[in-house]
């Protein structure tokens, strides 16, 4: 996925439920763990519009991790 893609209405989804800046998510901070969530929620909703923020919040840290190695966000 290209990053540029996002929205400015699904950044700004994903900072509403972060509480965070999206610039923080390369971050190790606490809260950082919301913004990868909204992310992944954001990027599975694309697909399938009946992914919820609820199904991202259920993902393993391994499936999140595994989803972002297959899903990388491009920056060109």
């Amino acid at each position: 996925m290209d990053f540029d893609d996002i929205t400015l209405g699904e950044i700004e989804e994903i900072e509403d439920y972060a509480g965070l800046p999206i610039s923080k998510i390369g971050d190790e901070t606490p809260g950082v763990i919301k913004l990868r969530i909204a992310l992944a929620w954001i990027m599975k909703r694309r697909t399938n519009t009946a992914f919820t923020i609820d199904d991202a919040r259920k993902m393993t840290a391994s499936e999140l991790t595994q989803f972002f190695a297959e899903t990388p966000l491009k920056k060109d």
